[in-house]
C-alpha cells in the first residue's frame, strides 16, 4: 500500500513533464479545499459503461483478439449522453473530458508527437498488445499518412473491398 501524503498513478510507457508532481501538489496547497485529483465516484455512467463492457467479447468468432479499445467503447456510451468530436474540453454526464492534446499528443496513424500549450503529460500510446508482425508496413503507412493525410489510403480500401 502507498504511504506519504501524495500519491502519483502513471502506465509503464507513459511520460510527464518534470515539474507535473510539483503542479500538482501546488495547486493542491493553493486550494485547500481540493483534496484529491481524479474522477467523481458513482456516477451512474460508470455502471452503464460496465454494463456495456459485460456484453463485449474480446476474441472474435474468428478467433482473432478484438483490439477495439477502452477509449472507443466508452466513447460510444459518453456519445449517447452527448460526448461531441471537438476539441475543447467537455463535461458529460458528470465526467470532464479533454482533448488528445493534454494527455496523449501521440498521433499513431502519422507517429508524430503533437504537443500543444495544453498537453500536461504524455501518454505513449504504444499498444504493447498487438504485436507488429510487419514494421516496414507501419512505418510506410505512417508515411503515406504524414504526407497524404490519415485518410488518404480509404479510398483504395474501399476499392479494394470491391475487388
Amino acid at each position: 500500500m502507498a504511504k506519504g501524503d501524495f500519491f502519483v498513478r502513471m502506465d509503464g510507457d507513459d511520460l510527464m513533464f518534470p515539474d507535473r508532481v510539483e503542479k500538482q501538489i501546488n495547486y493542491l496547497s493553493e486550494y485547500h479545499e481540493v483534496d484529491i485529483i481524479e474522477a467523481v465516484a458513482n456516477l451512474d455512467v460508470y455502471r452503464e459503461i460496465l454494463d456495456y463492457y459485460s456484453t463485449l467479447h474480446f476474441i472474435n468468432p474468428d478467433r482473432t483478439f478484438n483490439v477495439v479499445t477502452v477509449v472507443k467503447h466508452t466513447s460510444r456510451v459518453l456519445c449517447r449522453h452527448g460526448l461531441r468530436n471537438v476539441p475543447a474540453v467537455q463535461t458529460v454526464a458528470g465526467i470532464n473530458i479533454y482533448p488528445y492534446d493534454y494527455f496523449n499528443p501521440f498521433d499513431n496513424a502519422t507517429g508524430k508527437m503533437m504537443k500543444t500549450a495544453n498537453t500536461r503529460s504524455i501518454h505513449w500510446y504504444s499498444m504493447t498488445w498487438i504485436e507488429n508482425k510487419n514494421p516496414i508496413r507501419t512505418f510506410a503507412t505512417r508515411l503515406i499518412h504524414r504526407v497524404f493525410g490519415v485518410n488518404s489510403l480509404a479510398w483504395l480500401k474501399a476499392l479494394l473491398k470491391k475487388l
